[in-house]
Parts: C-alpha cells; sequence; structure tokens
C-alpha cells in the first residue's frame, strides 16, 4: 500500500518517560511460566483471524474471521462443534471487536465500516439484518473502529485508532484489509489520532470522550461503571476516562510501562480486567521512533524486509485499581501466540487470535491463583 504520509509530515515524538517508557513491572509477577501451554486450541485451520470470541445467551460460542465471516460452534460440556458454514457475512472490512447485547443482537467494530449492528432474525425470518449504528463523530469520519464495550443502559463506548485506515492487502491466496500494516503505519508516524467514543441508542448520537490517543484499541468498564479504560497500544499503556464521580469527564492511567504491546483489555469476573499484550517489546521501536526521517524510511519497507516480530503469548490479570496481580505467558508462542482478546466464562478463557487460523480455551482451575 503506498505510504499515508511523506517524511515532512512525520510528527515529531519526544521519546520521554510519559510517552513510551521503558517497560518496569515487578519481576516476581512475570516469573516465567507457561499457563497459556494448558489451552487448547479450536477449531485450527478453519477460524482465521477471529480477534475474539463472543459467548451468546445460549451458550455458543461466535468468531469474526480477517474477512467478515461469522462463524458459530455450539458447546456441549467441554466440546465444540463448529457449524459447517458461516452464519453471515459482515464486510467489507476487517471486524475487529464485537459484543452481544442485551437483546442478543451483536455490536461489531468493523474496522473499515464503524460501529455495526448485527441484528436478530424476525419472528417470520431467518436472515441476520447488519446496519451501521455510527461511522462520524465530532465531525471527523470513523476511520477504524477498533474495540466496543456496553454499559448497562446499552450505550456502547468504542474506539476509533487512528486516521490511517486500514487498507486491502492484496497477498495471495485472499486479500484481507490489513489492520496490523495501519498499527505499524500509526507508531511510524507518531500521530497520537486515536480517539474514544460513546454512541447512544437512545438518540442515535456519537459523541468524542477522548482524543489524542496514540493507537487507541480495547475498551473495558469499571465493574460499577465508575470509569472506561481504553488501550493506547503504541504508548504501552492504558488510559482510564472518567463516567462518575468528582473526576467525571478527566482523564488519567490505569497502567503503563507495560512489558509488551497492549491489544484489548475485557471485564474479569473479580471485578478487575483482562488485558492481552499481543506482542512483547520490541527493542528496533525505541531505537527508530526518536529519529523522524529513519521512522518514514522503515514505514516504507515491505515486510519481507523488517527483523520478524517476536512471538508470544502473554494475557494479564489486572486488579480493578489497575495492579498486574497475575501474568498467564506461553514465553515462546509455541502453542498460543498473537493473543489480542480474552472472554471469561464459566471458569473459562476464550482467547482471540488476530494472527493464526484458531481460537483457544483455557480452563482457569488448571492455572495456579496467585498468592
Amino acid at each position: 500500500m503506498p505510504l499515508p504520509f511523506p517524511a515532512h509530515n512525520v510528527s515529531p515524538v519526544q521519546i520521554a518517560a510519559e510517552r513510551l517508557p521503558k517497560p518496569r513491572l515487578p519481576n516476581e509477577v512475570f516469573a516465567p511460566n507457561t499457563a497459556l501451554r494448558h489451552a487448547r486450541r479450536l477449531f485450527e485451520g478453519h477460524v482465521v483471524g477471529s480477534e475474539s470470541v463472543a459467548i451468546a445467551p445460549d451458550g455458543s460460542l461466535w468468531m469474526l474471521d480477517k474477512w467478515g465471516y461469522v462463524w458459530v460452534a455450539t458447546a456441549s460440556g467441554d466440546d465444540y462443534s463448529l457449524d459447517a458454514q458461516p452464519l453471515a457475512y459482515v464486510g467489507p472490512g476487517r471486524p475487529l471487536g464485537f459484543h452481544f447485547t442485551a437483546n442478543g443482537d451483536l455490536a461489531i467494530c468493523n474496522s473499515l465500516s464503524g460501529l455495526m449492528l448485527l441484528e436478530r432474525p424476525a419472528a417470520d425470518s431467518s436472515k441476520w439484518r447488519l446496519r451501521c449504528l455510527s461511522n462520524a463523530a465530532g465531525g471527523r469520519p470513523v476511520s477504524y473502529a477498533n474495540d466496543l464495550t456496553i454499559d448497562s443502559a446499552g450505550r456502547i463506548y468504542f474506539s476509533d485508532s487512528s486516521t490511517i485506515p486500514p487498507a486491502l492487502n492484496q497477498a495471495a491466496p485472499r486479500p484481507w484489509y490489513d489492520t496490523l500494516r495501519s498499527f505499524m503505519l500509526t507508531l511510524w508516524h507518531g500521530g497520537p489520532t486515536g480517539r474514544l467514543l460513546c454512541y447512544d441508542p437512545s438518540t442515535d448520537a456519537t459523541t468524542v470522550l477522548a482524543d489524542g490517543l496514540w493507537y487507541a484499541n480495547g475498551v473495558a468498564l469499571a465493574a460499577d461503571e465508575s470509569f472506561v479504560a481504553v488501550v493506547e497500544t503504541c504508548s504501552m499503556r492504558v488510559r482510564r476516562h472518567w463516567l462518575k464521580g468528582p473526576k467525571a469527564g478527566s482523564m488519567d492511567t490505569l497502567i503503563d510501562r507495560l512489558p509488551g504491546w497492549p491489544d484489548n483489555i475485557v471485564e474479569s469476573s473479580n471485578g478487575g480486567f483482562w488485558l492481552c499484550l499481543v506482542l512483547p517489546d520490541m527493542p528496533l521501536v525505541h531505537k527508530v521512533l526518536p529519529q523522524p526521517w529513519l521512522r518514514s524510511l522503515v514505514a516504507k519497507l515491505p515486510e519481507r524486509l523488517l527483523p520478524p516480530k517476536p512471538q508470544w503469548g502473554c494475557v494479564l490479570r489486572l486488579s480493578a485499581q489497575g495492579e498486574v496481580v497475575q501474568a498467564l505467558t506461553d514465553p515462546d508462542g509455541r502453542h498460543v501466540s498473537h493473543i489480542s482478546s480474552v472472554t471469561e466464562h464459566a471458569d473459562k478463557l476464550f482467547i482471540g487470535n488476530l494472527a493464526k487460523d484458531y481460537v483457544s480455551v483455557l480452563d482457569l482451575r488448571a492455572v495456579e491463583e496467585p498468592h
């Protein structure tokens, strides 16, 4: 794809402690472990690039592949049977975050099209209906819808990652909208153009809660809905926008100085959060970012000329205050890697995967609890 910015338009990022610091977290929390190797791969070779897994009201698993097809698997105890054909198509574009609404519709962030809703069939039909809820806010289009969460009133909080939208990757055998490439271009450009948005179904309006985010990504609500957390991937931190109380309307940091690149954050059963680190920290980034001319050069290079991205699997369990209380890892990614999101349900962690051809399930009862 052509470079979306010339060298003289590269943002002059300062690599300061508050922007992209060296990772610093307690060593004991990240003691090497292989907890994620207990996970079981599901639908390997059949479901490619489903960023997440949603649990339907009937207990079935829903996945959206990188081409925009909806796959459903029926659960029977610990066994899951994948339907032979996809249920629906929600493209064009690549779907990323998705959750069921209270009435059983599926809210979807389609990176190309915006915030979408896949509505349940009417009583006299078997056809699911797709419609757009929001593709603009604050006088600007939603260029890169990424992740969402839904509050008790039905409001949908979602991220608009960047003004650099995903472009079609023509690689064989099937082209797809390459969201990872757009992330890397946003990183090299350095411009904090991401936003946190809120769609209110009662008014059909979308408001901008926060902007100036350097690649806005995962979104999750506090258990008491006092704040909404939004991942700022390129700054390797999670921001917190307060919705209630004396800090309402203000922004602060839930956690920073992470040892890897955070993707999605989701609510956990204990009132805290699960945070997925899709890639470990990459020293090359810290060397390249201070030099705008070098960032522009690296952005033009094809993927085959860049150093391979390291693989690992990493999911952090956070307290409600953003403290890391547990790390689940696969240190070299030999069994589970590129973890983009998780869904906790019935003592299991269902694991989405941005880059591989499977999703996974981990029985949390088989994982040692933190002391």
